[in-house]
C-alpha cells in the first residue's frame, strides 16, 4: 500500500498495513489512523486472522497481541456469530430452538467445549456438554428435549 503522494495520507483506511510516505525520499512506514507514520514498523511475526491485531509504541517495532475475550470475529455475509476467546475465533452455537417452550437443543451432536448462548453474553463462558448448554456453573436454560 502506498500513501497518497499529494496528501501523504494512505489510500485506504485500513491500519496495520505497510505504506511508504511522500517526499524526495520514499521512507517505509506503517498506515495508522489514515496516516503514514515511518517511526513504527511491524513485526516479522504478523497476526493471523481476526482475534490479533498490533500494539504499537510511539516510535519502534509493534507487537501481535490478542483481541480482548468477546470481540466479534464473524465472518462477514453468514448468520451466525464468532467471539475471540484467547487469540482464536470460536463460532458460538446458538443453545436454544426458535420455538416455544424453549428447548436447550443448540448443542445436540455438538462435541463438548463447543462455545454456545442461551442469554446473548457471548462470554459468560456458556460450553455444549454432553448435548446441553450449560453455563460454567453447571446450570442451563431452556427445557431439556
Amino acid at each position: 500500500m502506498k500513501c497518497n503522494a499529494k496528501k501523504g495520507t494512505c489510500t485506504e483506511a485500513r491500519d496495520f498495513v505497510t505504506c511508504t510516505t511522500k517526499g524526495a525520499v520514499a521512507v517505509p512506514g506503517v498506515c495508522f489512523a489514515g496516516i503514514c507514520n515511518p517511526q513504527i514498523s511491524l513485526p516479522v511475526v504478523k497476526a493471523a486472522g481476526r482475534c490479533q491485531t498490533y500494539n504499537c509504541p510511539v516510535n519502534g517495532v509493534c507487537s501481535v497481541v490478542s483481541q480482548p475475550d468477546g470481540a466479534d470475529c464473524t465472518p462477514n455475509n453468514v448468520a451466525y456469530e464468532s467471539i475471540c476467546l484467547q487469540g482464536v475465533c470460536k463460532r458460538v452455537w446458538e443453545g436454544l430452538g426458535e420455538t416455544f417452550p424453549l428447548q436447550n437443543i443448540g448443542c445436540i451432536g455438538k462435541p463438548n467445549g463447543e462455545v454456545c448462548d442461551t442469554n446473548h453474553l457471548l462470554v459468560d463462558g456458556e460450553t455444549c456438554q454432553n448435548n446441553v448448554c450449560i453455563k460454567p456453573d453447571g446450570t442451563f436454560y431452556g427445557y431439556l428435549p
